[in-house]
């Protein structure tokens, strides 16, 4: 008689039950490809489409045993994230020993990104976009007009300019942790979540500092 480990022999008539080592060792390689090894690593057909519901799930914050799959595997989030019209995660700054930290923002950004298109385009959206792509930051965004000149008291092109106001036109000031001067290419990664959170018809001045 087949043992419990024969799945697939029962489900075969009793005659092949019998005399049947032969076929039991045809039929233990489709088992691993079709249900797993429960003694390794190893994941058959079974468990990858029980696990398909969790490549959807980025799931920010949880802490999960390495056999258990409960959300998106760290190589499924671009992927993901496409799905949800975010496709500039490579803005993010990666080192080596920031890809645990790094990953959090990806699943972060993922789960959050949705909800926050019902504002889009607003001051209150692009505050938000900065403060994930860049969380240690202080963001400052003005899109009130400057007022008009008083001789003794304005500075120029700081608050207020000549020549009257520029429509659809706002600023951004980003105080950065000292630090962050040293990554390179920052403020290129800056404007790059800017363009892809303002509304397209509007242009803005850019000002990044850094404390310390």
């Amino acid at each position: 008689m087949a043992n419990e480990t024969d799945i697939l022999l029962r489900h075969l008539p009793e005659i092949y039950h019998h005399d049947s080592q032969d076929l039991r060792t045809l039929l233990t390689a489709f088992e691993e490809v079709l249900l797993g090894n429960k003694g390794s690593d190893y994941e058959g057909l079974e468990q990858i489409i029980a696990n398909i519901p969790n490549l959807f799930d980025p799931a920010p914050g949880i802490v999960l045993s390495k056999s258990i799959l409960s959300r998106t595997p760290a190589n499924f989030l671009p992927w993901l994230a496409q799905w949800v019209a975010l496709g500039q995660l490579q803005q993010l700054p990666r080192t080596e020993k920031e890809d645990e930290e790094v990953e959090e923002q990806y699943r972060n950004l993922i789960a959050r990104i949705v909800p926050l298109y019902a504002i889009r385009g607003t001051k209150s959206y692009l505050k938000e976009i900065l403060g994930m792509y860049f969380p240690e930051i202080n963001v400052e965004i003005n899109d009130e007009a400057l007022p008009s000149m008083k001789v003794g008291y304005s500075i120029i092109g700081k608050d207020t300019r000549l020549g009257g106001d520029i429509p659809f036109y706002f600023y951004v000031k980003l105080l950065f942790p000292a630090q962050e001067s040293e990554h390179p290419q920052l403020l290129e990664r800056v404007r790059a979540v800017i363009d892809l959170a303002k509304p397209a018809h509007t242009a803005y001045q850019l000002e990044c500092d850094f404390a310390g």
